[in-house]
């Protein structure tokens, strides 16, 4: 049984597998959607990649300190950015230098069973995709906080602008 609150305050509850098709309907519900046409194909462009909201989302409840009682994981959007926090600091030997190189589940069934359900695709290499997506959409990195209880992940859905060859900015 998981519980998740997002922005507009829907408390989600139930099983694993609920919560995370839940949330993560809401927050492509709430979510920018734009277009982008290359040539004569039309692309769909979210405000945030779908991996790396995915991958931040899937987290925060693989990882999450289920011992803390009267927090639950959290999802915030704001005009500027995600953020979705977890209780629970980050487990074992994990710190914020080393969360790209190392991996520690503090729930090692709840991580196979959502491996087995397809919602992590190859365990340990999640965070390092994330990242990768967020700047090849022209995102900033995400950013990581970590806290003894809690445990943050904030997305910018400020584009970096890049220059085309004409001399304009893209």
């Amino acid at each position: 049984m998981a519980e998740l609150v997002t922005a507009n305050r829907d408390e989600i509850t139930g099983p694993i597998s609920r919560v995370v098709e839940r949330a993560w309907n809401v927050l492509f519900e709430e979510m920018r959607v734009g277009a982008q046409v290359n040539q004569l194909e039309r692309e769909e462009l979210t405000e945030y990649p779908r991996f790396a909201v995915r991958e931040a989302l899937v987290n925060a409840i693989a990882h999450r300190d289920y011992r803390i009682k009267g927090r639950r994981i959290e999802i915030r959007m704001y005009a500027d950015r995600l953020e979705i926090i977890s209780p629970g600091g980050l487990p074992g030997y994990m710190t914020l230098d080393n969360l790209v190189d190392e991996h520690f589940s503090r729930n090692p069934r709840l991580v196979n069973g959502l491996y087995q359900w397809g919602y992590i695709e190859e365990l340990g290499l999640g965070i390092d995709q994330m990242i990768e997506e967020m700047v090849q959409a022209g995102h900033p990195p995400p950013q990581f906080r970590a806290t003894p209880h809690l445990f943050t992940v904030t997305l910018s859905n400020k584009r970096e602008r890049t220059a085309v060859p004409n001399g304009h900015a893209a």
